[in-house]
């Protein structure tokens, strides 16, 4: 089955199952992470499962310009077809500033990946050792990206090539599976307070709600009053479907494949339309995206996060505390997912190597990636960030460098390029053990 019969199949879909399902897909996520995947990847993931059929996921992650991996013979912007609007980092935002289991790059033979330390004779601090799952590539598809050209893809992302940082917090996911992902140990109680809390902001009479529980694979508190409905996840995340989706005044335009500016102007309008509910203080907006599908359709996703008062503090909030603004078909909000993770668990401050230290791992294989191609060459890496990998399933919530690599292997024709995305641990090698994995899934 040809990919563009399988998302043709798709545009019969629901948009609430489409957004549902990229949840679960993300659940390994993005999405968030936090990073983002394209609106169709996780449900034809899905599909394909279902048809025993193969196919590739496009997940559309941002990154700026990376000025430390220059690229002068790459394709200009310009290539990209008429009509369409590269973003530049200075418009990434009005201010502007993944899970435990990822494939690795390596060619089966070389076995696992080895952060050693860059400083051995460095005195560093006594903490515990985190351990890093490393699988191969599979079928379902891997986590890159399409464009064509680099700069079209854009962030917020607070951290930049040229801010030092000599550590950052690990936590432990309080979130517990067993091997068969069954969850255990859910905090229903506190699942029970995010849901109340959110009824309340919305006008809700808290006092007559009927809550519903589901427990097993999925657990969730879900309740509904005058076509709005709350579900509260284990995993802190509180979904709000609005049933009818809810209209934009004209003047505005939120859907799918609207343009960054569009998006910009929607985001903003609904950040005061919803202050009551988003309560952010000194709110970022977010506009993540920029890649392409197979039929040349740019996408966006808008989100805000709160600004810190730190570098520090705004990382954590970009990472792990975003607010996502969903619309359906019609251009109607239909969906605010807020994430509310727990990071009581917090194991320490971990010393960091720099990104120059992440780039001589990445140059010398030690990477953990979804991409079934190795990096030939320094470079096809055209940008690099900073993450936090804030998957259901990661045992600890740690900082990441991601670096996005050109695939030869993959440039079409017209001049789409693909990206992939590569992955080494930002914690100092002293601190990691690497270990393979038996999920056969990345986030």
């Amino acid at each position: 089955m040809k990919a563009e019969t399988i998302l043709d199949s798709l545009n019969f879909l629901d948009d609430e199952i489409i957004i549902e399902t990229d949840r679960l897909r993300k659940a390994p996520r993005q999405v968030r992470s936090k990073r983002p995947w394209l609106r169709w990847g996780a449900a034809a993931a899905c599909l394909l499962a279902a048809l025993w059929m193969t196919s590739k996921l496009w997940p559309a992650a941002r990154l700026e310009p990376s000025p430390a991996f220059p690229d002068p013979s790459s394709e200009s912007a310009d290539s990209a077809p008429e009509g369409s609007t590269p973003e530049s980092s200075n418009i990434s935002d009005p201010s502007p500033t993944e899970d435990v289991s990822e494939s690795s790059g390596l060619a089966p033979e070389a076995g696992l990946p080895e952060f050693s330390d860059p400083s051995p004779e460095a005195e560093l601090p006594d903490l515990p050792v985190l351990t890093v799952s490393d699988i191969s590539a599979d079928d379902m598809g891997f986590e890159g990206l399409m464009a064509f050209d680099i700069s079209e893809l854009t962030n917020a992302n607070p951290w930049t090539e040229d801010v030092s940082l000599t550590t950052l917090p690990v936590y432990r996911n309080h979130q517990n599976y067993e091997e068969n992902y069954y969850p255990v140990d859910v905090d229903w109680e506190q699942m029970n307070e995010l849901l109340l809390e959110t009824a309340g902001k919305l006008g809700m009479d808290t006092g007559s709600l009927n809550i519903a529980k589901e427990s097993g694979w999925s657990n969730y508190l879900k309740t509904e009053q005058d076509g709005t409905v709350i579900t509260v996840w284990s995993s802190m995340e509180i979904q709000i479907n609005f049933e009818p989706a809810v209209s934009l005044p004209e003047q505005y335009h939120f859907t799918h494949y609207s343009t960054y500016e569009e998006l910009a102007q929607a985001a903003e309008y609904l950040l005061s339309a919803y202050s009551h509910l988003l309560a952010l203080d000194n709110p970022r907006l977010n506009i993540s995206g920029g890649g392409y599908d197979i039929y040349l359709r740019q996408s966006y996703e808008p989100e805000f996060f709160e600004a810190g008062s730190s570098l520090e503090e705004e990382i954590i909030n970009y990472n792990f505390y975003p607010i996502r603004l969903s619309c359906d078909g019609a251009g109607r909000l239909m969906i605010i997912r807020i994430f509310r993770p727990d990071l009581s668990g917090k194991i320490g401050d971990y010393p960091v190597i720099t990104v120059q230290e992440a780039a001589a791992l990445l140059e010398s294989g030690n990477y953990i990636t979804s991409v079934p191609y190795s990096i030939s060459e320094m470079k096809d890496v055209k940008k690099v960030e900073l993450v936090y990998k804030t998957g259901d399933y990661e045992t600890y919530y740690m900082p990441y460098y991601r670096f996005y690599v050109e695939l030869s292997e993959e440039e079409q024709e017209n001049g789409l390029k693909t990206y992939g995305c590569y992955y080494v641990p930002a914690v100092n090698g002293r601190y990691l053990e690497v270990v393979p994995s038996e999920r056969g899934f990345f986030n």
